[in-house]
């Protein structure tokens, strides 16, 4: 018997906000279960966390596309990503006829972190990643549903980049194939222009890209992300616009869209 195909799933953005798009994508992940993958769930929750940050009069910063995270944020952050978003998707996959389960990378010290740069303060950089806890949900019929906060070998609590999160996990459970789902038609040369779509783009060009500011503020850690998961094995990386109808299905059964990463 063939051994499944383990999908890691990275999504956030407007799908997490419009009921229908969410809806769409709790269908496409049962009916990929269903067809005897593997998908490993990783959320985001920007927009959740920022408007969590407004109500309490904080304002959010960015650098490079990582969220700037004090002592007073990282609480805010693990309660909207773990408390919230991510209940939110269980419940929504139970609700559908599926079988899900909640964990963030700080469940039985899943993901260990360290610190990134100072000057993001409680942002880290995934260190380890022990799958075991992942193979075992799996092996009982469940899809894991992970928010990707994590901690250090001290305790500390830390804000993982779910792409960068989704793409450790993937390559410590040799996945198959990583798909980051985003807003956006893949990597564009021109922002505001969605033919100018980058259908494929090698890892050795990435580095020049960014100097040419093509790949900017949340898209630099996504592409480091991708590199890491081709490095680290995983046979399929895909950059993909989550917000189109059933994009999930497609993309499995082969739909040529998004930007393909490549070595």
């Amino acid at each position: 018997m063939q051994k499944p195909k383990t999908i890691v799933i990275k999504y956030g953005g407007s799908i997490l906000k419009n009921k229908v798009l969410k809806k769409q994508l709790i269908e496409d992940i049962i009916a990929i279960k269903k067809e005897g993958f593997c998908p490993i769930i990783v959320h985001g929750g920007g927009g959740e966390i920022n408007a969590s940050l407004q109500e309490k009069g904080i304002e959010a910063k960015f650098i490079d596309g990582l969220r700037v995270t004090d002592e007073y944020t990282i609480e805010i952050v693990e309660d909207v990503l773990t408390n919230k978003v991510n209940k939110e998707i269980v419940e929504s996959i139970s609700a559908s006829g599926g079988y899900a389960k909640g964990l963030s990378g700080k469940t039985n010290n899943l993901i260990l972190s360290k610190k990134k740069k100072k000057i993001l303060g409680f942002v880290g950089k995934v260190d380890t990643v022990d799958p075991r806890i992942i193979k075992s949900i799996i092996k009982d019929g469940f899809i894991p549903i992970i928010s990707p906060v994590a901690v250090d070998k001290k305790g500390k609590t830390y804000n993982i980049n779910a792409d960068e999160a989704a793409a450790a996990i993937a390559g410590a459970m040799k996945a198959q194939r990583l798909i980051l789902l985003t807003d956006v038609d893949g990597v564009l040369k021109n922002e505001n222009d969605p033919s100018s779509r980058i259908k494929k783009i090698k890892t050795s060009d990435i580095k020049e890209l960014i100097k040419l500011n093509v790949i900017k503020k949340g898209m630099i850690p996504k592409l480091k992300s991708c590199v890491n998961a081709l490095k680290n094995g995983v046979k399929e990386v895909d950059i993909v616009k989550g917000t189109q109808k059933h994009i999930l299905l497609k993309v499995i059964k082969g739909k040529k869209t998004g930007t393909k990463i490549v070595m």
